[in-house]
């Protein structure tokens, strides 16, 4: 009788060819993007969404909704699998570009019905606070150019505390010969 009660409560899984192809999309956004920002959406109306969404798009964001299942069947088996516990139903994803965590930060403030709960960047998982401290890390193209500065000051440094020792000893020759040859001058006139 058990057996019989439980045939009927089973659900059949369909394979829906338009949930693999959203599937593959949510996959090769995961693939493509380098910042990838998950997001819990409280009630917002549509009038307070349009300018937020406006926003993303100007700053080349893009925020997307998939459900659980999609995100599951993009996900399974790959290196993206352990934010599958972030996801209990829809779910807002915002795939962008590192150098924009900043303006993306700045945006989601002013929007208080969407909260970030984590993200991937550069294929490292971040909780919110690690998104912000990364967001205020100076641009890499300014880092890279402040420690160019630095080893370049250094070495500049260097080459002046050598040539230092040099230009000494030159000028107290010099300073030498002039001597010996005022007091030969003078030896010889008399």
């Amino acid at each position: 009788m058990l057996c019989d009660i439980d045939k009927g409560k089973r659900k059949i899984e369909i394979d829906n060819p338009f949930e693999r192809i959203l599937a593959t999309e949510c996959l090769n956004w995961f693939n493509t993007s380098k910042m990838v920002v998950f997001l819990h959406m409280n009630s917002i109306s549509m009038e307070y969404k349009t300018p937020i969404f406006a926003t993303l798009k100007k700053n080349d964001m893009h925020l997307r909704t998939y459900g659980k299942k999609i995100v599951n069947m993009a996900i399974k088996g790959t290196r993206y699998e352990a934010v599958n516990c972030l996801f209990t139903s829809h779910q807002n994803i915002i795939f962008g570009q590192p150098d924009k965590a900043d303006k993306l930060l700045k945006v989601l403030k002013k929007a208080p019905q969407m909260v970030v709960m984590g993200g991937i960047v550069y294929d490292r998982l971040m909780s919110r606070n690690e998104l912000l401290q990364f967001s205020q890390l100076p641009n890499l193209d300014v880092a890279r150019s402040q420690l160019c500065a630095v080893l370049d000051s250094a070495g500049s440094c260097l080459v002046g505390q050598l040539n230092q020792s040099q230009q000494t000893l030159v000028s107290n020759l010099e300073k030498h010969i002039e001597i010996m040859s005022l007091a030969q001058s003078t030896e010889s006139k008399e």
